[in-house]
């Protein structure tokens, strides 16, 4: 026991070796703390805030190429009944628009509706079926990015086989069925190719994988105006990890995750493609139960 009423007593916190159960006061406990920060202790796991990671710019590439997928994919569905279904119109400009000025409606093959709605239900379950297989050809032979790199020239090849469809010479051959199907079954490679490898790839780009204890340090420069989500206070200690925040112990504030974007280069060989790992997340029945008084912000998990 220390006597003395002109002699501070420092705060104990938990030691970072949890094996050895060393004890420091909390100053000392934030010189160990490197840049690249350290594994949590199970006192900082119950106390510390945790907030996800920021999304690096690469995998804001991978969802514009998803982007532009979508937007193909929605926008040829959108008339391929009408062009299945319905016939020329007459006068139009012979590729199955109606002529101007009238409420006719657009159409080419004349097939009918059942024809039609089975054509574009297969074309449905295609691109819904196949992302199985292009998962398992991702990951044992070829990786993500190549993967999705390939997907996106198949899919300029089938959209130009699809305009190819709708050439008037072709309709009025009465075989533009044949260049149509063929069209949508190559629609449906790329997008199932594209749709199996684009969320894992992107979920993969963040850079830390596991919670880690870290000193929030406030950006400079023009990182200062392109940093989102929530502050802390300089010298703060928190965790990162891969879950939404827990718990904030009063006075701690608030937090923020290491800037990752000098981690990524320009370039594809900054596109972590590597074998995908799964990120574990905290049980909800582990979040530890605390008194209202003991806290200045809760969350639940993401």
């Amino acid at each position: 026991m220390i006597s003395g009423a002109d002699s501070p007593i420092a705060p104990v916190v938990e030691s970072i070796d949890d094996d050895t159960k060393l004890s420091i006061t909390e100053d000392d406990e934030l010189d160990h703390v490197t840049g690249d920060g350290r594994a949590p202790t199970t006192l900082e796991l119950a106390t510390l805030r945790r907030v996800s990671a920021p999304v690096p710019w690469p995998a804001y590439l991978v969802c514009f190429a998803e982007l532009a997928e979508r937007a193909s994919y929605f926008g040829c569905t959108a008339v391929f009944t009408n062009f299945i279904q319905r016939p020329l119109p007459i006068g139009g400009n012979g590729a199955g628009a109606p002529p101007a000025g009238t409420q006719e409606t657009a159409g080419a093959l004349g097939l009918g509706l059942p024809a039609a709605s089975g054509i574009s239900l297969t074309f449905s379950f295609l691109a819904l079926a196949l992302p199985i297989f292009a998962g398992v050809l991702a990951d044992t032979r070829l990786g993500m990015f190549k993967m999705i790199f390939i997907a996106s020239l198949i899919g300029i090849v089938g959209h130009v086989v699809l305009v190819v469809a709708a050439v008037p010479t072709v309709l009025r051959t009465g075989h533009a069925i044949i260049p149509f199907a063929i069209a949508l079954f190559i629609l449906a490679i790329a997008s199932a190719a594209i749709k199996a490898c684009v969320t894992p790839i992107i979920t993969h780009q963040c850079p830390i994988d596991a919670p880690r204890v870290q000193i929030f340090r406030p950006a400079k420069g023009w990182r200062r105006w392109l940093s989102f989500g929530p502050k802390g206070v300089d010298g703060e200690k928190v965790i990162h990890g891969q879950t939404v925040l827990q718990v904030i112990p009063r006075g701690r504030g608030t937090t923020d995750f290491c800037d990752a974007s000098e981690d990524f280069r320009k370039g594809r060989s900054k596109i972590r493609a590597d074998e995908l790992r799964g990120h574990p997340r905290t049980p909800r029945s582990e979040y530890p139960r605390t008194r209202r008084s003991d806290v200045t912000d809760t969350a639940e998990p993401r």
